[in-house]
């Protein structure tokens, strides 16, 4: 979403909240109009017909990382009795970050499997590398916190799994294409989890079925 199209201010934010510093802090739905303004300048920047420099990569990298969360959507305010709605929300703020920071990497977390696939540490796009396995395994640990706190709303949620997937595609592709590296372990792992969750989803479908 572009400010340059917006002609009338936000609307009132019902879900504002007071923080543990006093200060107020946005809900969901206005923290996501902000949010997209962000992304709209690193569509801007990083996907336009002109191949941005790598620093400029690394700077939105930066600040799609250091945009502020409201202390409520962030997962260290996840507790045992919160609802299956908190663990969707906290998911979704994720889902929005991690999909952003893949997809702007994901190029050059190619093009460095392509180059130095025996060496991944020595290759100048090491921070794509390494940002695309972060983005990946949030995206599969996510996928576990939902179906273990909101099994039921998760299932029926097909952007939990359509997101998984992603994550376990980049696990995949770092795993075929460099398989000395040292985070190839740790990427079978997850891929393991996601196999897992999908089994255990179509196992509680089919016994509905019967039903």
């Amino acid at each position: 979403m572009s400010k340059d199209y917006i002609d009338c201010p936000f609307p009132i934010d019902t879900e504002e909240t007071i923080g543990a510093d006093g200060g107020r802090e946005s809900g969901l739905h206005n923290w996501t109009f902000q949010y997209t303004t962000l992304v709209h300048t690193v569509m801007s920047a990083a996907f336009g017909s002109k191949v941005p420099p790598y620093s400029v990569v690394v700077d939105l990298d930066r600040k799609i990382r250091d945009f502020p969360v409201p202390s409520e959507l962030q997962a260290c305010s996840t507790t045992g009795d919160q609802s299956a709605i908190h663990y969707m929300r906290w998911w979704l703020v994720l889902m929005y970050k991690e999909t952003v920071l893949l997809h702007l990497h994901r190029a050059y977390f190619a093009q460095a499997l392509q180059d130095q696939p025996e060496d991944l540490t020595r290759h100048r796009y090491l921070p794509s590398v390494m940002s695309t396995y972060r983005s990946a395994w949030r995206m599969i640990q996510g996928l576990r916190m939902v179906r273990i706190n909101a099994p039921l709303l998760s299932a029926r949620v097909a952007l939990v799994w359509s997101h998984a997937l992603s994550g376990a595609i980049a696990m995949c592709i770092l795993v075929t294409r460099a398989p000395a590296s040292k985070m190839t372990k740790p990427s079978l792992a997850e891929l393991d989890t996601v196999a897992r969750e999908s089994v255990q989803r179509a196992e509680h479908e089919d016994e509905q079925i019967e039903r």
